[in-house]
């Protein structure tokens, strides 16, 4: 691919993912190139429920990535897309990570009807096959061993766990829910407005989310995996300062950047 064309996935990556991108200035530059590719995708992927006007126009979108993915694993030319040409050079070296890109592209259908992961074993499947699928495609990235992928799951899980409280307000703006109806039936409520209820509901996803993120982090694993779980730890921090209202929480990305220039300089 063009010059032009990896700057400007890199571009998409500081601009829809800003702590990944900050995590990707801790990788070897030999796998900075891949980890910046499968973030692409992944925001590609995330932001489809936002822009489209109906589900359908949603689920064509999702068949069209699918569909490149497909056609990259059979040896076909790849379709003439920045994301798509960076993932077809990655497969030449890293064919192991697109069953991860097509658990991503099959989870993001949920995002499309939101009863899709109304119960409980369905929302953590969501989890795991969203930021869970791409921290696994970085882990393969990075090459951290076997060993090591049931702490990478448990700190992916944790990761969406926290990013889904901290994404309450939006979603609700959006009139999307995200969350299982046990959850929001134990907290006593029916939609993601501010409430005594919804800090119950954000409480009890930060409980599951701490020991998760315990047992994902490690001195071993390599450090821009080290950063996400620490800007894990971040946000669940900051949530539990603000009573875990989701509502009160205030981004700050000089906090993020704290976290991965302190890994940066250990």
């Amino acid at each position: 691919m063009k010059p032009h064309e990896q700057q400007d996935i890199i571009e998409q990556v500081r601009a829809g993912d800003y702590e990944r991108f900050l995590a990707i200035q801790l990788a070897p530059s030999s796998a900075r190139a891949g980890l910046y590719a499968v973030t692409a995708f992944h925001i590609e992927l995330a932001r489809i429920a936002e822009i489209v006007s109906e589900p359908l126009i949603g689920h064509i979108r999702l068949a069209w990535w699918r569909e490149g993915l497909e056609e990259i694993e059979a040896g076909k030319a790849p379709r003439n897309h920045p994301v798509v040409l960076a993932l077809a050079a990655l497969h030449a070296t890293h064919p192991q990570i697109f069953p991860w890109l097509q658990k991503i592209v099959a989870a993001r259908g949920a995002d499309l009807d939101t009863s899709l992961i109304a119960h409980e074993s369905a929302w953590l499947e969501y989890c795991d096959n969203t930021a869970g699928a791409l921290h696994m495609a970085w882990a393969l990235l990075l090459g951290v061993p076997e060993a090591q992928h049931e702490a990478i799951r448990n700190q992916a899980r944790a990761y969406a766990f926290i990013g889904l409280v901290r994404a309450i307000p939006f979603m609700h703006s959006q009139g999307w829910l995200r969350f299982p109806h046990a959850r929001m039936n134990s907290a006593e409520i029916t939609t993601l407005a501010p409430s005594a209820g919804l800090a119950t509901l954000s409480k009890g996803v930060f409980m599951d989310a701490l020991p998760l993120l315990a047992n994902g982090a490690g001195p071993t694993l390599p450090k821009p995996l080290r950063a996400l779980a620490g800007l894990t730890a971040l946000h669940a921090r900051k949530l539990e300062c603000v009573g875990f209202n989701p509502y009160a929480l205030r981004p700050s990305k000089l906090a993020a950047v704290w976290v991965v220039l302190r890994l940066k300089l250990a």
